[in-house]
C-alpha cells in the first residue's frame, strides 16, 4: 500500500506506475492523478512550446537520418561503397546492419551483426550535436578497431 500525495488516498502498488529510480520501485502520484497533472501541463503554454521543441528537434533528427539512409543506399546500388558479408566485428554473417558513424557522412559506414550494433551503441554515447543530429563522429570511425 502507497498513499498518493495528490489525492492523500492509500492504493494498492498497482495503480502507481513503475520507477526503477525511486526507492520504492514505483512512482510518487498514482496513475490517475498523474495522468491529470500531464494533462495540465500539456495544455499549458510552457507545456505546448516545451512539446513543440521537443517535435521540431525531433522531426529534424529522423529527416537528417533518413536522408543519409537514402544517400547510402544510392551509393551502394551505385557501387560506390559497399557493405561486407559478414559483420565487421565477430565476422557472423546472420543479421547484418549499416552502421552510421555520423548521419552527416552517408559514406562511412560498417556493417555489423544485431549483437555487435546494439553493443556498438551502448558503448559509445553520442558526444556532439551537428545539426540537431547527435552523432559520435568520424573521429570514432578511425578510432574505433573494426
Amino acid at each position: 500500500m502507497k498513499t498518493c500525495p495528490i489525492c492523500k488516498e492509500e492504493k494498492e502498488l498497482d495503480c502507481f506506475s513503475i520507477n526503477k529510480q525511486s526507492t520504492s520501485g514505483r512512482g510518487s502520484y498514482c496513475k490517475p492523478c498523474h495522468q491529470l497533472y500531464k494533462k495540465k501541463l500539456r495544455d499549458s503554454s510552457k507545456g505546448k512550446e516545451k512539446h513543440r521543441l521537443r517535435n521540431r528537434l525531433n522531426a529534424r533528427k529522423l529527416l537528417n537520418s533518413s536522408r543519409c539512409r537514402n544517400s547510402t543506399h544510392k551509393l551502394l546500388n551505385k557501387g560506390v561503397i559497399s557493405k561486407s558479408n559478414s559483420c565487421d566485428k565477430c565476422g557472423c554473417s546472420e543479421n547484418l546492419e549499416i552502421h552510421h558513424y555520423d548521419y552527416n557522412l552517408s559514406y562511412y559506414i560498417s556493417t555489423f551483426c544485431k549483437s555487435c550494433h546494439v553493443d556498438w551503441h551502448s558503448k559509445f554515447k553520442p558526444k556532439n550535436r551537428t545539426n540537431g543530429v547527435w552523432t559520435t563522429g568520424v573521429n570514432a570511425y578511425f578510432s574505433e578497431e573494426v
